[in-house]
């Protein structure tokens, strides 16, 4: 499978290869970032070669690790290290600073066992990419994990003392933009990948070539 392929078969199939800001991370958020800085971070890291564990998902199939993310777009098929059509439950090793897993090198056959083999979550390992947008969930609540005060939980009990804390908060459109500057936001309904934008009601979405992705 060559570069154009590549290409070609994430549009043909209206896929998204995001990284999602992970909820749920507790006091372990990794280097010490929680939402928007561990988005941005993720962004510069990849665009200078680190990997980062993402998903491919499209329409029929939306497993994240998260309700929001970056829309990666792979420089060249070099940019995908590895490949599972499952969970492969990578991590750092330490000594080489490379993810391993139960992924499996780069191929045309690894690519079409993703789209064939939709049960869950699946991952791929990107690096040398580039962050093409954001990713909202079309269903899922928008919760990030950030640092927050017990008093900040709905039907907080004062007698309960209050505290610092590490919980999930629900964010909206706007505060994301707000937070990412300049990056459009993507999504999936209806059979296609959308772009989600402010309207007079809240948030709408309207349908866009996957070709403005991956041309």
């Amino acid at each position: 499978m060559t570069d154009a392929e590549l290409l070609a078969e994430l549009q043909q199939q209206n896929a998204l290869i995001v990284h999602c800001a992970r909820t749920g991370k507790g006091d372990e958020a990794i280097g010490g970032l929680f939402y928007p800085d561990d988005m941005k971070h993720a962004i510069d890291i990849c665009s200078a070669g680190a990997e980062l564990c993402c998903s491919v998902i499209w329409p029929s199939h939306v497993e994240t690790f998260g309700p929001i993310g970056i829309v990666i777009r792979p420089r060249s098929i070099a940019s995908v290290t590895s490949i599972c059509f499952e969970d492969a439950g990578s991590h750092v090793d330490p000594a080489t600073g490379r993810r391993v897993g139960f992924g499996v090198p780069f191929s045309g056959q690894a690519v079409r066992d993703t789209f064939a083999n939709a049960t869950g979550y699946n991952e791929w390992n990107v690096a040398h990419a580039n962050a093409i947008g954001l990713f909202v969930h079309p269903s899922d609540p928008w919760d990030v994990t950030r640092p927050m005060r017990l008093s900040d939980v709905p039907g907080f009990d004062p007698s309960l003392g209050d505290g610092a804390i590490v919980g999930a908060v629900t964010v909206s459109l706007p505060e994301i933009m707000a937070a990412f500057p300049g990056l459009p936001i993507y999504s999936l309904s209806g059979g296609e990948i959308v772009k989600v934008e402010p309207g007079d009601q809240g948030a709408r979405c309207h349908a866009i070539d996957p070709a403005e992705l991956y041309r």
